[in-house]
C-alpha cells in the first residue's frame, strides 16, 4: 500500500505557458481526436448524433463559446450545429464541422486559438486576441486536437499542422522555449505551421504530441516520457510503435490501442497508471501491454478509462471515480483494471471528473466539481468542491459514432423557447423515449398520464402499486394516476386515453399531481381575462398552476381552456413542476 499525497504533481504535468503571468491550469483530458465528448481543465464538450455541439462548466476565458466570458455554465448549453469532431484544450476549445472547417475558441495566452495572434491579458477580448465565440482557424481538416495550451490538426492530404505554445518542443518543429520571447522568436506559433506528412491522427497532450501515420506507425515528440525507452525529450518526432489505431496522451502517461485490440502504455505509474498491480515511482519508459479487446481508451494524470469490444467500461489508477472518493491510498487492487460500467460506447477521463457516452445515447458524468464541470446542474460555494462519485446523465442523444452526423427530424427538435427544459426534463429522467419527439403534436390523455408517473416516481422514489382500472384502457400508467386521484374517467368508466388533452385538464392534473408528491400548490385567483371559458372545476387548479409558474397564458391574457396541449408544453410543465417538488 502506498500513501500519495494530494497535491503531488508529478514534473512533466507541469509543461503550461509561463507568459504573461498566465496561470497553471490543472490538466485535462487532453489528446483527444475524433471524439465526440472531451475534457477541458474546468470545461466539457460534447456532440448529439445529430451534430450539435453542446458545452458546460468554467466560463472564464470564453471557451464554452457562448458569445461572452466569464460565470460558468451548471448544465450542457448549445453553441454549434453540423459539428463532427470536439477536443476541449485547457481554457479553449476545438469543434470541426462536417465541412471540413476547424472553428476554436477560449484562452489564446500562447496563440493556441491559430489565429495569428496571442495574448490573454484582462483586454484580450476586447482586441480580439481571446476569443468568446468560434472563429474559423483551417479548411480541409479531418482530425484535431487540443492540448493544454498547443493544438495540432490533420488536413485532407494527411499534412499535419501544430500552432501554440513550444515550451518542450511539443510542436515538433525542431525548436523549443516558451515565454514572451518565445512568441517574438517565432518559437511559439500564433498560427499553424506544417510539421509531418503520411499522418491520419493526431493528438495534443499537456506537453507531447502523438502522430499515427497513414501506414499505423505511431509518432511522438515533446517533453519527455515519449516511449522510445529513454525519459528525455525531443523537439522532432521519434517512431515509437507500428500497427496503431487510436491513443490517448494523459498528463505524463499514453495509452495506445493496437489495431489487433491490445491496449498498450508507458510513462509515469507513481498511481497505479499502467494497469500493472503496482504503483511505482520509476516510470514505464517503452510500451506495455495492459489488456485485450479495447475499442476505445482515455489516460489522464491520475487515472485511466478504457472500454472493451463488449461495452464495458475498466478504470484504474487514483481517483476512480464512480467506485469511491479517493482517499489517497493506493492499492494492489487499485493498480488493476476494474469493471464500471457496462454498454459504454466511449469515454473520456477529466482530471477529476470523467464522461462515458452508452451505447443509447446516454451522456453520463461523475467526479469533482465546482464551477459545474460535471453538467449535472450543480455548482459549489466559492472554495469548495462537490463530489457526483455515481455515474449520471446530463443529456440524452450524445454521439456514440465519431465522425457520422445524422440530422434531426425538425418534428423532433423542440421550439426554441421550450428546448432547454425539455432537455432538462430528458435528463431528469421525467420524459419516457416515446414522448422524445414529435414535440409539436397535440398530447393525449394517455401519454400525459406517462409523464406523470415519471414525475411522481422521481421525485417520491417510489413506485406507484396500486391500480384503479377502466373499460377502455389497460395502460399501466393511467391505471396508476387513476389510483393516486391524478386523473379520473370520463364516464361510463371509460379513460378516453386517444383523446387530446385540454389546456384545462392539463392544470387539473398538474394540481392534483403536486399535491399527490406531498408538494400541494398554494391557492391563487386566476387573473385570466377567459375565466368565464374554463369549466368550474378547473378554476382552482388553473389558479394554482398560474400562481407557482407551472402553466402560463397563450397570449393576450387568455388561457384558452379548452385549446389542445402539446407534447412540448406538457414536459416543460412537468419540468417547472419537478422544480417546485424540489424547492
Amino acid at each position: 500500500m502506498k500513501h500519495i499525497p494530494w497535491k503531488r504533481w508529478p514534473a512533466l504535468a507541469l509543461a503550461l505557458c509561463l507568459t504573461l503571468g498566465l496561470t497553471v491550469l490543472p490538466s485535462a483530458a487532453l489528446g483527444d481526436s475524433g471524439a465526440t465528448v472531451s475534457w477541458g481543465s474546468n470545461h466539457g464538450l460534447a456532440l448529439k448524433g445529430d451534430g450539435s455541439l453542446w458545452a458546460w462548466g468554467s466560463n472564464t476565458q470564453g471557451q464554452l463559446g457562448t458569445g461572452q466570458a466569464g460565470g460558468s455554465q451548471s448544465r450542457p448549453v448549445k453553441v454549434l450545429d453540423q459539428v463532427k469532431y470536439v477536443s476541449a484544450g485547457g481554457a479553449f476549445s476545438l469543434a470541426l464541422k462536417t465541412d471540413g472547417t476547424l472553428w476554436a475558441w477560449g484562452d489564446n495566452s500562447c496563440g493556441q486559438l491559430g489565429t495569428g495572434a496571442a495574448g490573454g491579458q484582462e483586454d484580450s477580448f476586447d482586441s480580439g486576441v481571446d476569443r468568446a465565440s468560434p472563429v474559423q482557424v483551417l479548411d480541409q481538416v479531418v482530425s484535431m486536437s487540443a492540448g493544454t495550451s498547443h493544438a495540432v490538426a490533420v488536413r485532407a492530404d494527411g499534412t499535419l499542422w501544430a500552432w501554440g505554445d513550444n515550451t518542450w518542443g511539443q510542436l515538433g518543429t525542431g525548436r523549443s522555449g516558451g515565454g514572451a520571447a518565445a512568441l517574438d522568436a517565432g518559437i511559439d506559433e500564433t498560427r499553424p505551421v506544417q510539421v509531418l506528412s503520411g499522418v491520419s491522427l493526431a493528438y495534443a497532450g499537456a506537453n507531447r504530441t502523438l502522430a499515427i501515420k497513414t501506414d499505423g506507425t505511431l509518432w511522438a515528440w515533446g517533453g519527455g516520457l515519449l516511449g522510445d525507452g529513454t525519459s528525455q525529450g525531443r523537439v522532432q518526432p521519434v517512431q515509437v510503435l507500428s500497427e496503431v489505431k487510436m491513443a490517448s496522451l494523459g498528463s505524463s502517461h499514453t495509452l495506445v490501442v493496437k489495431t489487433d485490440g491490445t491496449l498498450w502504455g508507458w510513462g509515469s505509474n507513481f498511481l497505479g497508471q499502467m494497469g500493472k498491480g503496482s504503483a511505482t515511482d520509476t516510470p514505464y519508459l517503452s510500451p506495455v501491454k495492459i489488456m485485450d479487446n479495447v475499442t476505445w481508451a482515455s489516460a489522464e494524470e491520475r487515472y485511466s478509462l478504457a472500454v472493451k469490444a463488449d461495452g464495458t467500461l475498466w478504470t484504474w489508477g487514483d481517483m476512480m471515480w464512480g467506485t469511491a472518493q479517493s482517499d489517497n491510498v493506493i492499492t494492489e487492487s487499485d493498480c488493476i483494471p476494474l469493471k464500471l460500467l457496462d454498454q459504454v460506447a466511449l469515454a473520456s477521463a477529466g482530471s477529476t471528473r470523467a464522461a462515458a457516452i452508452q451505447t443509447d445515447g446516454s451522456l453520463l458524468t461523475w467526479g469533482a466539481g465546482h464551477r459545474g464541470e460535471l453538467g449535472n446542474g450543480r455548482s459549489a460555494p466559492a472554495g469548495s468542491t462537490y463530489y457526483n462519485m455515481t455515474p449520471t446523465r446530463i443529456m440524452t442523444g450524445a454521439s456514440t459514432t465519431p465522425g457520422q452526423v445524422t440530422p434531426s427530424d425538425p418534428k423532433d427538435i423542440p421550439s426554441s423557447w421550450a428546448q432547454s427544459r425539455v432537455e432538462q426534463a430528458i435528463t431528469a429522467g421525467i420524459v419516457p423515449s416515446a414522448l422524445q419527439g414529435d414535440y409539436a403534436r397535440a398530447i393525449t390523455r394517455e401519454e400525459f398520464c406517462a409523464l406523470g408517473v415519471a414525475l411522481y416516481e422521481t421525485v417520491t422514489g417510489a413506485p406507484i402499486a396500486g391500480r384503479q382500472s377502466f373499460q377502455d384502457t389497460q395502460n399501466g400508467n393511467v391505471e396508476k394516476l387513476a389510483f393516486l386521484g391524478v386523473v379520473s374517467g370520463v364516464g361510463d368508466g371509460k379513460f378516453a386515453p386517444q383523446q387530446k388533452l385540454k389546456r384545462e385538464q392539463a392544470a387539473a392534473m398538474l394540481s392534483k399531481l403536486a399535491q399527490a408528491m406531498g408538494k400541494p400548490l398554494p391557492a391563487y385567483s386566476s387573473t385570466f381575462g377567459d375565466r368565464s371559458r374554463m369549466s368550474s372545476w378547473a378554476v382552482a387548479a388553473v389558479g394554482q398552476v398560474q400562481g407557482a409558474g407551472i402553466m402560463s397564458g397563450t397570449g393576450g391574457n387568455l388561457f384558452s381552456p379548452a385549446a389542445s396541449y402539446t407534447r412540448e408544453q406538457s414536459i416543460v410543465t412537468m419540468q417547472r413542476l419537478l422544480e417546485w417538488a424540489r424547492q
